[in-house]
């Protein structure tokens, strides 16, 4: 593949990044409120729920102390709750919107790949997403924890946490949506082809990784 259609190629895609990219993630009303409802949903069926010494649930904080996207756990320690109510209770505050699930849909349609293999792409990449998601949450909730009482942490392993808490709480909206782009999009066959020959389904661009 010669420099120039290199040049292209990159031009093309990073053209289609931006546009689709660009309108995803616009501010439309009531996305972000969407999107938090169902992010919540979500977590209450798979993470909610009552044991024998916790008790999660997952709500809005209380308005005008938060984003219409921001996401409250509750933790409880239910074993040293007093009768009236009152014991160690942890919120975790966590940002929480579409601007990754749009980074990685954006980046899918804008790799130059068949139209069939680009529909599956999207749809194992929202899976593989929001798992992603509901594993640090998961992650996110085993650290708070800790601060009544349900996790019992040394210190090295503490500061460990606290470091590891920081990276995926900075990466949640950039580094993961690319990582699992790159995961789910790519093969280990494929090769960028010259200008003109296409991929499957009539989809012609500057270089298709193969079908």
């Amino acid at each position: 593949m010669t420099m120039k259609s290199r040049i292209g190629w990159g031009a093309c895609f990073l053209c289609r990044f931006v546009i689709v990219f660009t309108i995803l993630a616009l501010p439309w009303p009531g996305a972000n409120e969407a999107y938090s409802r169902f992010f919540r949903g979500l977590s209450m069926l798979v993470l909610g729920g009552e044991s024998s010494d916790r008790e999660l649930s997952f709500e809005h904080p209380a308005k005008g102390t938060g984003r219409a996207s921001d996401l409250r756990v509750v933790i409880v320690n239910s074993a040293l709750m007093n009768a009236d109510g009152s014991g160690p209770v942890r919120n975790l505050d966590v940002g929480i919107d579409q601007r990754g699930l749009a980074l990685l849909v954006a980046l899918i349609l804008a790799t130059p790949v068949s139209r069939t293999r680009r529909g599956w792409t999207i749809f194992w990449g929202a899976i593989s997403i929001h798992g992603a998601m509901l594993l640090i949450l998961n992650f996110l909730i085993w650290r708070e924890s800790a601060e009544i009482g349900l996790v019992t942490l040394p210190p090295f392993w503490k500061a460990a946490a606290d470091t590891i808490r920081g990276i995926a709480i900075e990466q949640i909206d950039l580094g993961l949506p690319i990582l699992i782009w790159i995961l789910v999009t790519f093969r280990r066959d494929d090769r960028i082809v010259a200008v003109g020959q296409g991929g499957e389904d009539g989809d012609r661009a500057v270089g298709v990784p193969a079908a």
